[in-house]
């Protein structure tokens, strides 16, 4: 996408922030090096990187998880959030996410039956007031922001997605490859203070 198509001149004119105010600097170099060899559009018929960007805060470095089995992931889930509500915190502040719709209805159903309060953001619905903890799709956390991100399911069999991503390794593959980085990445930088990614199985060829 090119904004001068539409009538739209940056050229000369945008200048880019630098300074990241809502994640930390721990955070932010993680979630950037999922994009390091991306070619990122600057909407000016250019490219853009994150060279030079950093971050205020400073944190925990991100947390990785990864277990045999769905069983083992959701325990693990569980016991972390049981032990935050025994520390006395809201578990409002913290919202777990998943790539797909119907893995995050899993791991809904999984928090429910441990007796733990969950809200359900869905795409037409503001956040609620409510005290459960956030559970999401990749998509729907766009624009917001958390205490705690926990990035479950991050398995090969769900990043990439393989229905969003065509068989044959031209120019489409890439971009849909991209994309599916990019949402991870989004959901990495939505975290204010603690970064945990969980997953079983085959990890994401991402993370590697």
């Amino acid at each position: 996408m090119v904004l001068g198509r539409y009538g739209i001149e940056i050229r000369g004119r945008a200048r880019k922030l630098r300074l990241n105010y809502r994640t930390t600097e721990e955070t932010r170099r993680w979630a950037s090096r999922l994009l390091d060899r991306c070619a990122i559009d600057d909407l000016d018929g250019g490219s853009d990187s994150n060279r030079g960007v950093r971050s205020v805060a400073h944190g925990p470095e991100p947390r990785l998880e990864f277990f045999d089995t769905r069983d083992e992931q959701a325990a693990w889930l569980v016991r972390f959030l049981k032990e935050a509500l025994r520390q006395g915190e809201s578990l409002r502040g913290t919202c777990v996410v998943a790539r797909t719709r119907t893995e995050r209805n899993v791991i809904a159903d999984e928090l429910t039956g441990a007796d733990l309060p969950v809200e359900m953001l869905e795409a037409d619905s503001p956040d609620a007031s409510s005290s459960g903890v956030r559970l999401a799709t990749m998509h729907r956390v766009k624009g917001l922001e958390f205490d705690s991100m926990v990035i479950a399911s991050v398995n090969e069999e769900f990043l990439p997605l393989a229905t969003a991503v065509p068989d044959d390794d031209g120019p489409a593959r890439t971009a849909a490859e991209i994309t599916e980085r990019a949402l991870l990445h989004v959901a990495a930088t939505r975290a204010k203070e603690e970064l945990i990614l969980l997953g079983f199985g085959a990890p994401s060829p991402f993370l590697s």
